[in-house]
């Protein structure tokens, strides 16, 4: 086994799998400790709410957005090996493209079908309006064109620093919405800037989850 560790390719596999088994960690204490202080902050009908806001937001970025991020590993990746730094261009804008059309497509439908399908969803009337501005980070969201390149790029460090980054930030926010005796609006602020820092720190990642996870 020992000359495994001689290969440069095996040694930087075992890194970037280190940055994100480490980010994945320390994302989901983070996120087990905001849905236990979310919890008690809004008790069980409006912890419900607020999840099945953000699940509908992220179910419909889940059904309109690409994998534009596999587009630019692998032909953008093999472009920069070879040096063809247009080519690497040339897949980014495309996969930037792919990821604000159908970003802008899916949250003109869920904020459209949100008045129709909110009560069948499980989405008070109440909070109708929350939703519906809740979805306007679904161009964001489905927007994995960063994370693309940070993997093209070999720079899983950035990519494991974000995972856990923004879920702390949202632990800390949701702490301090819990100590202030914040209302469900707050909460819902705090999802929705959390969200969008991590997008525009690196993009979104495939999987995330309610409590967590980043990129």
């Amino acid at each position: 086994m020992r000359h495994w560790f001689k290969d440069a390719h095996f040694r930087s596999l075992l890194k970037n799998s280190g940055y994100l088994a480490a980010s994945k960690a320390v994302a989901a204490v983070a996120g087990i400790a905001t849905l236990a202080i979310a919890g008690r902050g809004l008790g069980v009908e409006l912890f419900g709410m607020l999840i099945l806001i953000t699940s509908y937001a992220k179910a419909a970025s889940g059904l309109s957005k690409f994998q534009s991020w596999q587009l630019i590993v692998r032909y953008g990746g093999q472009a920069l090996v070879t040096g063809e730094h247009e080519e690497f261009k040339a897949s980014t804008g495309f996969a930037f493209a792919l990821d604000v059309l159908s970003g802008l497509g899916g949250m003109l439908v869920a904020v459209m079908l949100l008045p129709f399908i909110g009560r069948w969803f499980g989405i008070d009337d109440r909070f109708l309006w929350l939703a519906m501005l809740y979805c306007t980070l679904l161009p964001t969201m489905g927007a994995a064109t960063p994370i693309g390149v940070l993997r093209a790029l070999d720079r899983f460090d950035l990519i494991s620093w974000q995972g856990s980054g923004y879920p702390i930030v949202r632990a800390v926010l949701s702490a301090i919405a819990f100590a202030l005796d914040g209302g469900f609006e707050t909460y819902v602020a705090i999802w929705f800037v959390t969200e969008l820092g991590a997008i525009f720190t690196c993009g979104s990642w495939p999987g995330g989850s309610f409590g967590g996870g980043g990129c």
